[in-house]
C-alpha cells in the first residue's frame, strides 16, 4: 500500500503522559507499512494457534478441560479479534503515531507470555514467540524500542514462570507435571538471556539500518537535486542537443533542438536520425564528428544553416560506445549577415566603378541620341532608314534607363526624410496597379490602417512599394491556372513598421531564392536585374530589413520591416 510515512516527531504533539515519548520508528519502511506487516504476521500466528487449539478441544472431552485450557482458547480468540481491530484502524486512518505501535508491541509481549504460560512455561514449544516480539519491536522502533520490548517480555516471562514455580498459578493441562524448581529457574534464565541478546542484536542492527537509511536518503536527495540541476542545464542550453544509440535511434532531445529542427520531442524519440535528419548524421563516424556546417530542410519548406558536432557516449568504467551526443546551433542569421556584408562589399566596389562608367556612357549616348534625332528630321530620309533610326532612338533610351537604374543602385542619393502618410502612399501606388491587374483578371486586397504617419524619404519608399507591386503582378501573369491575387498589408508593431506584399503566382525556385537581391540577376525577359537590388539598398539605407518566403506554384511574400521610434521611421 502507498501509505504516507508517519512522522516520528508527532510524539511532540501528544500529552506528557504519552506511553513512549522517546521511542522513534526505525528507519526504512514507513511506520504504517511496518505496522501493517506486523498485524498480518500476528493474524497468521493467531490463525495457526486457533486451529491447533480447536483441534485439541475437539479431540479432548470438554468436561476434562480445565480453566487454563479455556483461558488459552479465549486468549487466542481475543488476540485474533484484536488483530482484526488493529487492521481496521490501519485501513481507516493511515496516519498513525508511534504510541499506537507501542501499544501493539506491548500487547504482543503480553500475548506471547500468556501463550507460553498456558502451554507449559519454560517447557512450552512457543517460547520462540518472546524473541520474535523483540525482533518485531526492533524492526519497528529504534534501539531504545528494542530494549524496552526485551525488558517487558523478560519481566512478564519471569513473573509468570516464578508464579508457576511457587504454585501461585495453576499448572496447565498441557504440562501435567511441574519441572523441578532449579530446572525451571535455569530454563527461565536461559530464555531471558536469549530475549536480552535478541534485544541487543536487534537494537544494534536497527540502529545500523537507521543510519544506513538516513545516509541513503541523503544521497538520494543529493542525486535528485543533481538530476534536477542537470535537467535544467540541458533544457536551458541554447544549442540543440540530442542523444542517439549506436544505430542512430534518437533517445532524447532538449527544447532548443526541437525548436531548431521544427519537430516535437515525441516525434523525435525512437526515430532513425539517418533518415529523419540526414544533415546531422551525414559525417557521423564511430569516433564522433568534428564541427561542420550543413543545410537543414524543415517541414515547412524553409532552409536553415546549422553548425553541428558529435561526440561518442561511453558507458562508465568501459571503453564501449553507448551512442552519440549531437550538439548543433542555428547559424542562419550568421550566414545572412555574412551574405549582407558580401553584398555590401560588392555594392561598394560597384559604386566606385559606376561614377566614371556612367559619365563615360551617358555623354556618348546623349551625342548619339541628338545626332540621330537631327538626321531623322531630314525631309529626304528614306522610310526604311527612318524606321532604323527609330529603333536606334528607342534602344538608346532603353540603355539610358539602364544606366540610370545602375546609378540609383550603385550610388543612391542621400536620404531626404519628410513626414508623410505611408498608408495613403500605398493606396496611391495600388490604384495605379489596379488597371494592370484588371487586364489579368486578378484582384488586389489591401489591409491598411486609416493612416500611419512616418518620416522617411518618400520618393524612395514609393519606389520600394512600386517595385514590389510590379513584381507581384508579373508573377501572376506566369500562373494562369487560378485567379490571381496580390495582397498588401501594413501594421505598426510598436517599434517597427511592417509592410507585406504577397501574391499567389508562380513562386520562386529554391535554387534562385537567395540570388534575387543580387545585382543583374533576373529571370524576366528583358529585365535588368536591378529592381530588387535597388529595393534592398533603399530598405537597408533606412535601417530596415527585407525578407522573402516563396513556394513554387503557390506564391511569394515579401516582408519589409522598418525601425520606428515614437511613430517615426
Amino acid at each position: 500500500m502507498n501509505a504516507p510515512q508517519a512522522n516520528a516527531t508527532q510524539t511532540d504533539s501528544h500529552p506528557a503522559g504519552n506511553a513512549a515519548p522517546h521511542v522513534l520508528p526505525a528507519a526504512g519502511m514507513p511506520l504504517y507499512g511496518k505496522l501493517l506487516w506486523l498485524t498480518a504476521a500476528r493474524l497468521g500466528i493467531a490463525t495457526i494457534l486457533l486451529a491447533l487449539a480447536t483441534r485439541f478441544i475437539f479431540q479432548t472431552l470438554t468436561d476434562s478441560l480445565s480453566l487454563v485450557e479455556h483461558t488459552l482458547f479465549i486468549v487466542i480468540l481475543v488476540s485474533y479479534a484484536v488483530s482484526l481491530g488493529y487492521l481496521l484502524v490501519l485501513r481507516k486512518s493511515r496516519q498513525v503515531s508511534p504510541t499506537f505501535a507501542v501499544i501493539q508491541v506491548m500487547g504482543d509481549a503480553l500475548f506471547a507470555n500468556l501463550v507460553v504460560y498456558l502451554t507449559g512455561s519454560t517447557e512450552s514449544i512457543f517460547v520462540f514467540l518472546l524473541p520474535l516480539c523483540v525482533i518485531s519491536a526492533a524492526n519497528i522502533f529504534s534501539r531504545k524500542g528494542a530494549f524496552l520490548a526485551a525488558g517487558a517480555a523478560s519481566l512478564l516471562f519471569a513473573g509468570l514462570t516464578l508464579s508457576l514455580a511457587f504454585h501461585w498459578l495453576p499448572t496447565p493441562i498441557l504440562s501435567p507435571t511441574t519441572p523441578p524448581f532449579r530446572r525451571m529457574v535455569g530454563m527461565m534464565l536461559m530464555d531471558i538471556l536469549a530475549i536480552v541478546l535478541t534485544g541487543l542484536l536487534g537494537g544494534l542492527l536497527s540502529e545500523q539500518l537507521r543510519r544506513a537509511s538516513a545516509a541513503l536518503k541523503s544521497r538520494e536527495a543529493a542525486y535528485l537535486k543533481l538530476e534536477k540541476v542537470h535537467e535544467c542545464i540541458v533544457r536551458s542550453v541554447p544549442s540543440g542537443l540530442i542523444t542517439m544509440d549506436m544505430d542512430c535511434r534518437i533517445h532524447s532531445s532538449n527544447p532548443a533542438a526541437e525548436r531548431i529542427l521544427g519537430i516535437s520531442g515525441a516525434d523525435l524519440r525512437g526515430r532513425d536520425a539517418r533518415q529523419l535528419l540526414p544533415a546531422l548524421t551525414s559525417g557521423l563516424k564511430p569516433e564522433g564528428m568534428e564541427e561542420a556546417e550543413a543545410k537543414l530542410s524543415q517541414a515547412d519548406g524553409r532552409t536553415r544553416w546549422i553548425s553541428v558536432s558529435a561526440a561518442p557516449l561511453r558507458e562508465l568504467r568501459s571503453s564501449e560506445g553507448a551512442g552519440f551526443v549531437v550538439t548543433f546551433s542555428d547559424t542562419t542569421e550568421r550566414h545572412q549577415l555574412a551574405e549582407a556584408i558580401h553584398r555590401s562589399e560588392r555594392m561598394a566596389a560597384i559604386g566606385q566603378l559606376s561614377a566614371g562608367l556612367a559619365h563615360e556612357l551617358r555623354n556618348p549616348l546623349a551625342s548619339m541620341s541628338g545626332s540621330i534625332q537631327l538626321l531623322a528630321e531630314s525631309p529626304t530620309l528614306d522610310p526604311d532608314d527612318r524606321r532604323l533610326m527609330d529603333i536606334v532612338l528607342r534602344e538608346t533610351d532603353r540603355l539610358d534607363a539602364l544606366v540610370g537604374d545602375f546609378l540609383r543602385y550603385a550610388r543612391p542619393r542621400p536620404l531626404q526624410p519628410v513626414p508623410f502618410d505611408l498608408a495613403e502612399t500605398i493606396r496611391a501606388s495600388a490604384a495605379l496597379l489596379q488597371k494592370s491587374l484588371s487586364d489579368k483578371h486578378a484582384r488586389l486586397e489591401l489591409s491598411l490602417p486609416d493612416s500611419l504617419s512616418v518620416e522617411a524619404d518618400q520618393d524612395q519608399i514609393r519606389q520600394v512599394i512600386w517595385n514590389l507591386l510590379i513584381n507581384a503582378a508579373a508573377a501572376l501573369g506566369e500562373n494562369k491556372n487560378k485567379e490571381g491575387l496580390v495582397a498588401v498589408s501594413l501594421k505598426d508593431s510598436g517599434g517597427t513598421v511592417t509592410l507585406a506584399v504577397s501574391d499567389n503566382g508562380c513562386g520562386i525556385p529554391p535554387d534562385t531564392l537567395d540570388k534575387i537581391f543580387t545585382p543583374f540577376f533576373t529571370t524576366k525577359q528583358g529585365g535588368t536585374g536591378l529592381g530588387l537590388a535597388i529595393v534592398h539598398g533603399i530598405v537597408e539605407a533606412h535601417g530596415g530589413t527585407i525578407s522573402v518566403q516563396s513556394t513554387p506554384g503557390q506564391g511569394t511574400a515579401f516582408t519589409v520591416v522598418l525601425p520606428s521610434k515614437n511613430g517615426r521611421v
